[in-house]
């Protein structure tokens, strides 16, 4: 059996008194690993070598441990010169080199003006499946009258949960007299906060004054922003000779369809000729137009009524005049 080990000592390879050494595990001085690399020193042999180079060897000397490797195993483990890149592999009997950090090629799609690229082969076909439908493998929902289909099984499985209700674990509110319930955990979580007010981290506003407090930081950051001008990315039209600016892409969006009617998405009516940039025309249009979905507005004094919350409140202005001025909430300086 083996003797007892030389005992080690750990040295600083850019403290060895004799310059760079040979390190028997990866061939390199210690200008290639680094200067300040741990080293170990075996006071029985003097051989030195880099400790992270010798993790596998238990912190013992290579040299002392290649002596006696012969009463160790049946048959003998050599220590192997391997070219760099390589390290050599402890098994029992012949050394096996092999490759350590190989370095692994860009592959690129190839498909079009597409510049992905990975160095991982299922990466790339599974990238040209899903973006570019290459050897794709579709998922067809087996629902009757369901012509949903997805590349994924995981993606079929959600949307067979989410629209047909197939496979769902529903999570209730445990809160009393509430019946919400949800298909995630999550889900319950952010009702029972918004709605119960339960596990809820307020986020107040720091400025001077302001009492506004929010649930969620995203939504304190839009607040400040609109309101105090903090931390506000501004965006610009770029139509010629334009000067806008908003505080989100959206507005700049919409203000370029009312505008400049650059990429407007016209609403038609179906009733009519008639069509706008808003949905909520659309639906004003059919209120008044063709009495679609009206939402009638009575008035509280009369039998009048009309379909537009403001002519109400101007029928009892100029109606019930004297009702209007005893119902009016005035201000600290008595105007409204």
């Amino acid at each position: 059996m083996i003797s007892s080990e030389p005992p080690l000592k750990k040295v600083k390879v850019e403290h060895e008194p004799d310059g760079p050494f040979c390190c028997p595990f990866c061939f390199e001085s210690c200008k290639g690993r680094g200067r300040g690399a741990d080293a170990l020193v075996c006071e029985g042999c003097e051989t030195t070598w880099h400790r992270a180079c010798g993790k596998g060897w238990d912190d013992t000397c290579p040299k002392c441990r290649t002596d006696e490797r012969v009463e160790v195993f049946e048959k003998p483990t050599v220590l192997l010169q391997v070219p760099k890149g390589q390290v050599v592999v402890k098994v029992e009997g012949e050394g096996v080199p092999k490759k350590a950090n190989r370095r692994r090629t860009w592959m690129t799609c190839g498909v079009g003006v597409c510049v992905y690229r990975t160095k991982n082969a299922d990466h790339l076909k599974r990238h040209k499946a899903a973006i570019h439908c290459i050897e794709t493998v579709w998922h067809y929902c087996p629902e009757l009258g369901c012509e949903y289909r997805a590349k994924e099984k995981g993606t079929l499985k959600q949307h067979r949960a989410d629209v047909h209700d197939i496979g769902v674990t529903w999570h209730s509110c445990p809160e009393d007299n509430c019946s919400y319930k949800a298909k995630q955990v999550g889900s319950i979580k952010q009702h029972r906060a918004n709605v119960h007010g339960i596990g809820v981290t307020w986020h107040a506003c720091t400025e001077l004054g302001c009492e506004y407090k929010a649930k969620e930081e995203s939504t304190l950051k839009v607040h400040r922003a609109n309101v105090h001008d903090i931390d506000v990315l501004w965006w610009f039209c770029d139509y010629e000779g334009c000067e806008h600016r908003a505080k989100s892409n959206g507005h700049i969006t919409q203000h370029k369809a009312n505008k400049h009617n650059i990429g407007v998405r016209w609403m038609q009516c179906p009733h009519c000729d008639y069509k706008a940039k808003k949905n909520s025309s659309i639906t004003t249009h059919k209120a008044m137009k063709h009495d679609i979905g009206v939402n009638w507005h009575q008035c509280p004094y009369c039998d009048n009524k009309a379909k537009m919350n403001n002519s109400i409140t101007r029928h009892i202005k100029n109606m019930h005049t004297s009702r209007w001025m005893a119902s009016r909430t005035l201000t600290p300086t008595g105007v409204l």
